[in-house]
């Protein structure tokens, strides 16, 4: 434990020695959010690297312009020390403490989870409704499994991980030197939003990111947002899917021509195309300007989400043959963990990202109306 506390305390001072040289210098001035509230700060604390770190999206573009990195004797490289800053946050944040543990072994642990999930779910229909039901055709998924329980599983964990994370969310946003009365106000809560939805601290300051390289450019902008677009395709068509059933009393499977199946196979397609052009960007980026701790636990949510789209592609292929019943196990089985270990895992920086953004337009705000 002494161990892992002094380990700490040496990454937030160097932390903060980098950020401090950082507001001496002012070079990047221009390039992202950080290098616009850094100047309002005299003093570097530890409240404040710690709202860098998620502040940063990794655009890159400060260290190849940075006249201090290596071989330099100061030896700054700011996008690798907010990575290490970062993993340190969602361990800090994660309710309870210990369970920070599973950023360590989050792939065994997914792994686990989808395998027992598999296997309890092929025994209760086996022991059920018979075994004979996994092998032959279906004439809907709510035959193998019925629809009361998948919707109950799903509003559970959906509210869960929702929970949790706002919940992490809130602390983090205290321990940043928030406040109450900034956190309720709404105005900077609608900015804040559509700055996340568009991406705005994707673009290097107007000029692209270097990443993965020196270049300037915009795929990982152009990647995430189709990531972001196809999560939220595949939720407008679980929404449009409970109102056919529930409303207009429409029950599935639905057709190809239907809204549901439509926006499914955009946002699985969307999905599928993201995360293969991120995995392959991480692949070609400059692995000097990451921890290679959390290099494994970014492509954790790129590799999750792929197969839950694939997964969903061959379910909905094959929905009308005898390996319906397997297939749609083995997507409820990949997409439990999605849910179960989203506070635990990089499903959560999208909460801290949000709260980190709150704080920077609302200092924003309030230096500019006191320039006046």
């Amino acid at each position: 434990m002494y161990e892992q506390s002094n380990e700490r305390s040496i990454l937030l001072d160097e932390a903060i020695r980098q950020y401090t040289i950082c507001n001496a210098c002012r070079h990047c001035e221009g390039f992202c959010a950080i290098w616009d509230v850094i100047s309002l700060r005299t003093i570097i604390k530890e409240k404040d690297v710690k709202y860098f770190a998620y502040l940063c999206h990794d655009c890159r573009d400060c260290y190849y312009a940075c006249p201090y990195s290596v071989p330099h004797e100061f030896s700054l490289n700011i996008p690798k020390i907010n990575s290490k800053i970062r993993l340190d946050i969602n361990k800090e944040m994660s309710i309870p403490k210990f369970l920070g543990k599973i950023y360590d072994k989050l792939n065994i642990i997914t792994v686990s989870i989808s395998i027992l999930s598999f296997i309890f779910m092929i025994t209760i229909v086996g022991l059920l409704k018979g075994i004979n039901l996994l092998i032959s055709p279906q004439p809907s998924f709510y035959t193998v499994i019925p629809g009361i329980y998948i919707q109950i599983g799903g509003i559970i964990l959906g509210l869960y991980a929702l929970t949790v994370l706002i919940y992490q969310g809130i602390i983090y946003w205290y321990r940043i030197g928030g406040d109450t009365i900034n956190l309720l106000n709404l105005k900077n809560h609608l900015i804040t939003l559509y700055q996340e939805l568009s991406h705005k601290w994707f673009r290097g300051g107007g000029v692209g990111c270097n990443y993965p390289s020196y270049s300037g450019n915009y795929l990982r902008l152009l990647f995430h947002s189709l990531l972001v677009s196809g999560f939220i395709l595949d939720f407008l068509s679980t929404v449009i899917a409970a109102f056919y059933e529930k409303i207009l009393h429409i029950m599935p499977p639905y057709s190809f021509e239907s809204p549901v199946v439509i926006l499914g196979i955009l946002g699985g397609l969307l999905l599928l195309l993201s995360s293969m052009g991120l995995l392959t960007l991480k692949k070609v980026s400059n692995k000097l300007l990451i921890d290679e701790n959390t290099i494994q636990i970014d492509n954790w949510l790129i590799y999750l989400l792929a197969l839950i789209s694939i997964s969903g592609f061959l379910l909905l292929i094959f929905r009308d043959t005898p390996f319906m019943g397997i297939l749609l196990i083995l997507h409820l089985s990949i997409t439990i963990p999605l849910f179960l270990l989203a506070p635990y895992s990089k499903f959560s920086h999208f909460i801290y990202r949000y709260f980190v953004t709150l704080k920077y337009n609302q200092e924003k705000t309030y230096f500019l109306k006191n320039r006046r």
